[in-house]
């Protein structure tokens, strides 16, 4: 779910909690029939998307009904989904490739010429034509310039959490108590991030955090993406959104690869956006057990005063393919030959 559809789904179910405490006032009986109502208590506006995500909640999507869920608060945070650096997304919507280069052309986009900073935009699919680009060097064009907006864009969220993270490690380091309102971030970062939050010894916990909640340098996350979705040609990239080759074991919430074998279960994990897919990309190599080498090879660079280089995390990589070494390899050859560490220091626009 993109910024602009949260605000859009959080508003219909606002109001209709609203009307409901009028029904309600006026009649003792209970008016929903269906299922048990969730009750759902979110201060932070990701971390309530992170749960409609998980009932499948897309407010342009609702043939399957909107899940009784209730509030007991709206995020303290919706302010900042639209003024966080005074910076609004745009939605893009493209089939062709030829109509998303009129609007790459329309924000002076150009993958060589970044000094103006990179546009914040939002791809809901990649073009369906790229396979027939003839020119190696253009479809690689077309495909940077659709991914790195969306890389710079996620890496930005990871940015926010982390700068959270360092202020309450500051606390700690001078000795003082986190009070509640930050043990609650500390809580729901934990909860993200997939560790167990320990409340008595809260630096534990922080020091846990700190090696999971950065940045996956932009040159590694292309050479990814190209290399699991053939470009933005594969299957699983097209009908999909699905460019890193994430897997599903949920049923129905994903497309069944062609010669799967017999009684395995899992899909290939479907996404509403191709950002949905980049920002599940990033969770995933920031929270799995297979790739703590890569978060550990980050975090030595962090303490050598370096920022984190895709050739050098590539390392971290061993257990993303069954190749290993050779997967390795070969994204490490990709950084190399697309000269990928150009975009480093790549930024977004403040204004677009």
């Amino acid at each position: 779910m993109n910024i602009s559809n949260f605000y859009k789904a959080i508003f219909p179910l606002f109001l209709g909690l609203s009307l409901s405490v009028v029904i309600y006032s006026e009649s003792i009986a209970p008016i929903y029939q269906g299922p048990d109502i969730q009750i759902i208590g979110e201060d932070f506006y990701k971390d309530l998307e992170f749960e409609f995500q998980n009932y499948s909640y897309q407010i342009d999507a609702l043939k399957n009904g909107v899940p009784p869920l209730t509030l007991q608060n709206l995020p303290h945070d919706l302010n900042k989904i639209q003024s966080r650096k005074q910076r609004k997304s745009i939605i893009i919507e493209k089939d062709f490739y030829k109509d998303l280069e009129s609007e790459f052309q329309s924000y002076s986009y150009k993958i060589d010429a970044l000094e103006d900073g990179v546009p914040p935009l939002i791809l809901q699919n990649l073009p369906h034509d790229l396979n027939k680009i003839q020119s190696s060097k253009q479809r690689k064009s077309i495909f940077f310039k659709s991914l790195l907006p969306m890389i710079l864009l996620a890496n930005d969220e990871i940015r926010v959490e982390r700068e959270q993270l360092l202020k309450l490690n500051q606390r700690l380091s001078e000795n003082e108590l986190l009070n509640d309102h930050q043990l609650q971030i500390l809580a729901t970062l934990a909860k993200h991030y997939k560790i167990k939050l320990n409340r008595t010894q809260p630096q534990k916990s922080v020091d846990k955090l700190l090696n999971r909640i950065d940045i996956i340098p932009a040159d590694l996350a292309l050479a990814q993406a190209a290399n699991e979705s053939a470009w933005g040609t594969s299957r699983f990239s097209r009908v999909a959104n699905n460019l890193f080759g994430q897997w599903t074991f949920i049923p129905g919430q994903g497309v069944i690869p062609l010669g799967r074998p017999a009684g395995e279960t899992y899909e290939v994990r479907k996404f509403a956006t191709v950002y949905d897919s980049v920002r599940s990309y990033l969770r995933n190599l920031n929270t799995h057990s297979a790739y703590k080498q890569l978060r550990q090879l980050r975090a030595t660079s962090r303490v050598n005063g370096q920022s984190p280089q895709g050739l050098r995390l590539a390392e971290g990589l061993l257990h993303y393919s069954t190749r290993g070494e050779d997967y390795v390899k070969e994204l490490q050859a990709m950084i190399r030959s697309n000269q990928l560490n150009r975009f480093a220091n790549a930024k977004l626009r403040t204004s677009s």
